[in-house]
């Protein structure tokens, strides 16, 4: 606790010989301290800390079996736990044994025979110590979670504009955006199915959004079409993937860095025949892999200017078909594993239907 008043502090002290113990717990109690424990056993007063920390323990170096070392060695605060002062008591005169108690986090001593002003004092400064400590402590604390509030506020206001980047392109032929959303949601899933860890699964659920992103610099009459695309238009369209990678490039973002590679590499196909850069196999990094299949998916059962959706269970065969062509065979064995969660998703997150011809 950080005490307003010190002598409401709570304090143990520790010596074998209970002359000792009463003799100081008395110095204690007659200075207005009331929260006072003592214990001759050092097994006794191990547990007495653990089950009720302290706000000062006095404890004397010499007693049998567990030592004060022992004790102090045993009791030194660990990562996150909240520190305790130690006064150590002692008739020692070896300063190695006074220096390793320093060492071991003692806060000062206190000399046998006892002078009564000097241990009040003493501890006066210890308690004083302890309390500032302490609420250094706690301001610390409600430093870093303000810090990491403001740090989650700013995660998702970052991760707001990109998603709302993306829309910019899906608007222009998916009036609800809801393909980017179908796409990101489809991606996690297959990526933790896969075995990978949920913090990349979720940075992939909000990279893989941005995948198409490199349409925003796509002319209407290419993109919107209705009809199959004539070559120069389909070497027009392709350049969507070089754009968006240009537009991701160079962020310090770890979601804008793996969606720069997503954006480059989703149209790559695992035999080598995809494009932008005919990049085969492992070598197609494996968010490009995932957000690939989990497009194609989408977009077959999709309405597009062109066609009608296909039905699901068509859409699932032709991934099937895919494997070892197009897509990673392992992902397509996890894809078909995981239907009716991608067809769970795929409900959530529906299209509105096509405008009427």
């Amino acid at each position: 606790m950080i005490f307003a008043d010190a002598r409401a502090a709570r304090i143990l002290v520790v010596d074998d010989d209970p002359n000792f113990t009463k003799l100081l717990t008395t110095f204690l109690q007659m200075d207005g301290y009331n929260n006072v424990r003592s214990t001759n056993d050092p097994a006794e007063a191990v547990t007495l800390y653990t089950s009720s920390p302290p706000d000062l323990v006095l404890l004397d170096i010499s007693m049998p079996g567990m030592t004060g070392l022992d004790i102090l060695e045993l009791l030194r605060p660990r990562s996150g736990q909240v520190w305790t002062p130690f006064l150590v008591i002692s008739g020692e005169t070896d300063p190695d044994i006074l220096v390793r108690a320093l060492n071991f986090g003692a806060v000062d001593f206190i000399r046998k025979p006892f002078n009564r002003a000097e241990v009040l004092v003493r501890v006066r400064n210890a308690l004083e110590l302890a309390r500032l400590y302490k609420a250094a402590h706690s301001e610390n604390t409600s430093l870093q979670e303000q810090v990491m509030e403001r740090s989650r506020e700013l995660h998702e206001a970052n991760l707001d504009a990109l998603r709302r980047l993306a829309r910019c392109a899906e608007y222009r032929d998916d009036e609800s955006g809801n393909h980017i959303i179908r796409v990101g949601s489809f991606a996690e899933h297959v990526a933790l199915a896969s075995g990978i860890d949920p913090a990349r699964s979720s940075l992939l659920r909000d990279a893989a959004a941005l995948h198409d992103i490199g349409k925003i610099g796509i002319p209407d009459a290419v993109l919107l079409k209705r009809g199959k695309l004539d070559p120069d238009e389909w070497e027009m369209m392709k350049t969507h993937t070089l754009l968006g990678a240009s537009l991701l490039s160079g962020s310090s973002s770890l979601v804008v860095q793996m969606a720069e590679q997503i954006a480059l590499h989703h149209h790559e196909r695992w035999d080598g025949s995809g494009y932008p850069i005919g990049l085969n196999g492992d070598a197609i990094p494996l968010e490009a892999r995932v957000t690939a299949l989990c497009d194609v998916f989408d977009a077959l059962t999709s309405h597009r200017p062109h066609r009608q959706p296909w039905p699901p269970d068509q859409a699932f065969d032709e991934i099937a078909a895919q494997a070892e062509k197009q897509f990673d065979p392992a992902l397509v064995a996890v894809f078909l594993q995981e239907r009716r969660e991608i067809l769970r998703i795929r409900d959530r997150f529906p299209s509105p239907p096509p405008p009427a011809a």
